[in-house]
C-alpha cells in the first residue's frame, strides 16, 4: 500500500515544442541528512511530448498507441494509390479496380510485367503496414486484451472458408513471423516459432488483407474511455516511489493524456463544450470572481477567455490527488482533485465514447502526414 510520506515530483520544462519531464522521489520516513534535506533519487528525465498548434503527441499515453497503430493502416491504401500512379498511362487503362468491404479498393492487372511487379509491391507495402501496426496493436492488446477478440476468417488454398481466429492470435504471431506473404487480397500462411495461424491440415491458409486492416480500426474502436481509466486507476493503485521507471512514465503521461482526451473532443469535435461537473463547479467559481472584480471597477461586461485543462500526478502519492491546471484569461488557474473526484467524472461524462474518436483520428492523421511535405 502507498504511504503518505512517500513523494513523487514532477518537473516539466519547456524547450521549444518539446516538453521534457525530470521525475525525483523522495522518502519522508527516512531522517534527512547533516544538510537538513532528505534523499532524493532521480527516476527519470525523458522528452514527454510534442505541440504542434493546437496538436499534441504525448508519447507513451495509450492515445498515441492508438494513432501508431492507425497510422501504417491508414496510410497505406495512399501509398498503393501512388505507387499505380508511377505506372505508364497505357498500362494505368488496364488497371481493374474492385471495391472492397471498407471503402478499399483491389487494383490488379492482366499477368506479367509490370502486373506482377506492381502485385509484389503493393504486398510489400501492405505487409509492412500490417507487421509496424502489429507492434502498437500488440501494446494495446496487453492492457485492452478483452477488446481483441475481434473474428478473422480464415480460407485455404482454394479460398473456400476454414473458419475463424481472433484478432489478437493473429497479431500476437504476425508480430514474432518467420513466414509470412502478401499477395493480391490475401496474407498467406504466416507463422512463427510458437505456432501458425490455422490447424495443421489446413492447406494454404489464407485471410484477407481487408479484414485485417478493418479489424485494426475495429479493435481501436472498441477501446473506450472507461477501458482507459479502469487501466490508468490500477497502474497508479500499484504506484511507488519503489516502481520501475516504465510504470512511473506510463502513469505521468496517461494523466497528462486526460487533457488531450478533453481538448480534442472541444478542438477537433467542436463538441458544445461539456466539462466535468467537478471542473465546471470549479471554474464557475473562478468566473464570478472574476465578474465580481469587474462590477467594482464599474465595467458592464467582460469577456472570460480559458482553454483546455491539463493534469498532472500529485507529489503525494498516499493522498491520491491530481493536479489540475486550467488557463483563465492569460492566469493559470490550479486546484487539486481526487482520482475518485476525476475518474468518476470522466467515465460519466465520456465513459462509453470511444478513446479516440474516429473523426479525432482520422484528423490527426491527415494532420501529421502533412508535417514536412
Amino acid at each position: 500500500m502507498t504511504k503518505r510520506h512517500e513523494v513523487l515530483g514532477t518537473l516539466y520544462k519547456q524547450v521549444g515544442n518539446w516538453t521534457y519531464v525530470a521525475i525525483a522521489t523522495v522518502d519522508l520516513s527516512v531522517p534527512p541528512g547533516d544538510d537538513g534535506n532528505y534523499p532524493t533519487t532521480t527516476k527519470a528525465t525523458f522528452m514527454a511530448s510534442q505541440r504542434f498548434g493546437t496538436r499534441e503527441v504525448t508519447y507513451g499515453s495509450l492515445p498515441h498507441a492508438i494513432d501508431e497503430a492507425a497510422r501504417p493502416i491508414l496510410r497505406a491504401p495512399r501509398m498503393v494509390a501512388g505507387l499505380q500512379e508511377t505506372l505508364p498511362r497505357d498500362i494505368q487503362r488496364l488497371l481493374e479496380r474492385k471495391e472492397l468491404d471498407g471503402g478499399a479498393v483491389s487494383v490488379t492487372l492482366p499477368d506479367g510485367a509490370p502486373g506482377d511487379e506492381l502485385i509484389y509491391r503493393q504486398g510489400e507495402i501492405y505487409k509492412d503496414a500490417l507487421l509496424t501496426s502489429a507492434i502498437h496493436v500488440r501494446t494495446l492488446l496487453e492492457d485492452f486484451s478483452g477488446r481483441g477478440n475481434i473474428p478473422i476468417a480464415l480460407y485455404d488454398y482454394e479460398g473456400n472458408p476454414a473458419g475463424n481466429i481472433p484478432l489478437s492470435e493473429v497479431f500476437n504471431t504476425l508480430a514474432h513471423n518467420r513466414y509470412c506473404v502478401v499477395s493480391g487480397e490475401f496474407v498467406h500462411d504466416v507463422f512463427s516459432f510458437k505456432g501458425q495461424l490455422g490447424a495443421d491440415d489446413l492447406v494454404g491458409a489464407k485471410m484477407r488483407t481487408n479484414d485485417l486492416l478493418n479489424a485494426v480500426c475495429d479493435f481501436i474502436s472498441r477501446i473506450r474511455v472507461r477501458d482507459f481509466v479502469g487501466v490508468l486507476r490500477s497502474r497508479l493503485e500499484g504506484l511507488s516511489i519503489g516502481s520501475e521507471r516504465k510504470d512511473v512514465i506510463f502513469a505521468v503521461q496517461n494523466i497528462d493524456a486526460i487533457g488531450q482526451i478533453i481538448e480534442e473532443r472541444l478542438v477537433t469535435l467542436r463538441e458544445e463544450p461539456r466539462m466535468i461537473s467537478v471542473l465546471k463547479n470549479r471554474l464557475t467559481a473562478r468566473e464570478d470572481k472574476l465578474l465580481e472584480e469587474a462590477e467594482r471597477r464599474g465595467e458592464s461586461q467582460i469577456i472570460i477567455k480559458g482553454g483546455a485543462p491539463r493534469f498532472r500526478l500529485g507529489d503525494r502519492l498516499g493522498d491520491k490527488k491530481i493536479d489540475v491546471y486550467i488557463p483563465i484569461d492569460g492566469e493559470m488557474e490550479k486546484f487539486e482533485l481526487g482520482w475518485d473526484e476525476l475518474f468518476r467524472g470522466l467515465v460519466q461524462m465520456h465513459g462509453n465514447e470511444s478513446l479516440v474518436p474516429h473523426d479525432v483520428l482520422i484528423s490527426r492523421f491527415e494532420y501529421f502526414d502533412k508535417l514536412g511535405r
